[in-house]
């Protein structure tokens, strides 16, 4: 199965031909406004939770991250660091 940006000129992101999670990027040309997956003849299988969200430049690239974080109070007297907060950026 191929994720594809449709209507415009189609833009397709990477084939995926295994199990288990897939990530992508796409990026989008004039005209395209419909999001789908192309799929052979001879696909055997199921899709299921597809996520698909416009990325600006204040997105945090995909990827697993470690958070901490820091109380303050409103002097701005920091407080004890909490974490870490594991997190999968999809």
């Amino acid at each position: 199965m191929t994720p594809t940006l449709f209507d415009g000129t189609d833009q397709s992101g990477v084939a995926v031909s295994a199990d288990g999670q897939a990530f992508d990027r796409i990026v989008a040309v004039a005209g395209n406004d419909a999001f789908g997956f192309a799929a052979t003849s001879t696909f055997d299988g199921t899709l299921d939770d597809a996520i698909l969200f416009k990325e600006t430049a204040n997105c945090v690239p995909q990827g697993a991250y470690d958070y901490y974080l820091e109380p303050q109070n409103l002097e701005g007297v920091a407080g004890p660091v909490s974490g870490p907060f594991s997190v999968k950026i999809i």
